[in-house]
């Protein structure tokens, strides 16, 4: 009996540790599994993470913005793909095709801000660039670059470049961007500066027409006229409606911004407001509106030649040589720009949405035309706003104007009329409108 006990004892023992050996298999089976998962999740967000956490030094910028530039217009690659947090849920979100609008915002120095809240979602893929302003940016003039360096004979050292354009254009931007990046060797190795100009000599906002040829000059030390090759920036003149009923600079016109502006065909608010001027009774009792304003007060106060028998809006801008007349605010974007335009002598127009999203190309493309270069360090953009001082309101940055300027749901009409829009559409030069791929809205 008890040999039979300890054989059945024996067996009992067996089966339990086979058992046991099984659990423990099992058991390490699942630690096993759970490990590999952590694993996997942690990698995916590393990876997720990256556009937060990587910090890239200028050159390595450089370096993605000009890989980037071959594939502009195009989808990004499976490569390019990162995988993004959105309010708490995971999702897998095919932002490569921001990875060039990245690169941009990285090279001028805000990587930072693509760390908040809501940048990434806002900021435009680069199919939605180009769906804006096409694949390359459009640059009038290109063909006077020969013209303007073979008048030196050689002598590029004393070439220049200077920036034009007329108010809310862009002017400051691309001066930045010059003075940053574009040099002329010729003129460092004599040991005369780097050749480029702020503005012309006759004044950046100042129309050519009468003043090109003129000793009129905005510098004591100032080279002759035709050593500096303009550049001038241009603006999708709906985006410029805007930005001047919010600051109009020299320009006067009769308007009440909190009701009809821009305005180029009068209706009731300016024949409303308009005894309301002449009387005075607008700035002593309409402080509701104005709220002692003064640029406020005189777009009304000051009725600019507007009467009540006024088929449109007039315009006269007060530059520092000479006051200049226009039939509209539209009528003006055409007149002041077509000087440039039909100019002959050398000179490049560029458009203020290139100098945002095409700013390498269009900065390289200036800097060569006159005999420049771009430093031997690369280029670099600039991030922030480059207005300065009390007179330039509404600042904004590089990631500011390139969400607002590929916005498709901007309301460029703000403001205006059925009538407005009409009359915008006969006075706006075709031709300017057809070559920098400008268009009315809808």
């Amino acid at each position: 009996m008890v040999r039979r006990y300890s054989k059945r004892s024996d067996k009992n023992k067996q089966q339990k540790q086979e058992q046991g050996s099984v659990l423990w298999t099992i058991l390490l089976l699942g630690v096993g599994f759970c490990l590999v998962d952590f694993l996997f999740l942690f990698a995916a967000s590393h990876y997720q993470n990256i556009p937060h956490m990587k910090q890239w030094n200028g050159q390595e910028a450089e370096e993605e913005s000009s890989d980037s530039n071959s594939n502009a217009g195009k989808e990004g690659s499976a490569t390019e793909s990162v995988m993004v947090q959105e309010k708490g849920n995971k999702k897998e979100n095919d932002i490569g095709d921001k990875h060039k609008v990245f690169s941009i915002i990285m090279n001028a120095g805000m990587s930072s801000s693509l760390k908040e809240e809501g940048v990434k979602e806002k900021l435009p893929t680069w199919q939605q660039v180009v769906d804006r302003l096409g694949p390359a940016p459009r640059i009038y003039g290109l063909d006077s670059c020969d013209t303007f360096r073979s008048s030196f004979n050689g002598e590029l050292k004393d070439a220049f470049v200077a920036v034009a354009g007329t108010f809310n254009s862009g002017t400051n931007l691309l001066a930045e961007l010059l003075v940053a990046n574009c040099v002329n060797p010729a003129r460092l190795k004599a040991g005369l500066g780097a050749g480029v100009r702020w503005q012309v000599n006759w004044g950046k906002h100042t129309p050519p027409k009468k003043w090109r040829n003129s000793k009129h000059e905005t510098y004591k030390d100032a080279p002759p006229n035709e050593h500096a090759l303009p550049v001038v920036t241009i603006r999708d003149p709906y985006f410029w409606f805007q930005s001047m009923c919010r600051n109009r600079y020299a320009t006067h016109w009769f308007h009440e911004v909190n009701f009809h502006c821009p305005n180029f065909v009068p209706n009731h608010v300016e024949y409303e407001f308009l005894p309301q001027a002449l009387d005075g009774s607008y700035k002593r009792d309409r402080v509701d509106l104005h709220h002692d304003n003064p640029w406020l007060v005189d777009n009304v106060m000051n009725t600019a030649n507007f009467t009540m028998t006024s088929k449109t809006v007039p315009v006269y801008v007060k530059y520092k040589s000479e006051t200049v007349n226009h039939d509209s605010l539209a009528h003006m974007w055409s007149d002041w720009n077509r000087q440039y335009y039909d100019a002959d002598y050398p000179r490049l127009m560029v458009r203020y949405e290139d100098l945002i999203l095409y700013g390498k190309e269009v900065t390289t493309a200036a800097c060569e035309c006159f005999g420049g270069e771009i430093k031997k360090r690369g280029f670099r953009h600039i991030g922030e706003s480059a207005k300065k001082g009390d007179i330039h309101l509404n600042k904004t940055s590089l990631i500011d104007n390139m969400i607002r300027f590929t916005d498709p749901t901007i309301n460029l009409k703000k403001g205006m009329t059925v009538d407005d829009l009409e009359f915008a559409k006969q006075a706006l030069d075709k031709e300017m409108m057809e070559f920098f791929q400008y268009r009315h809205p809808e």
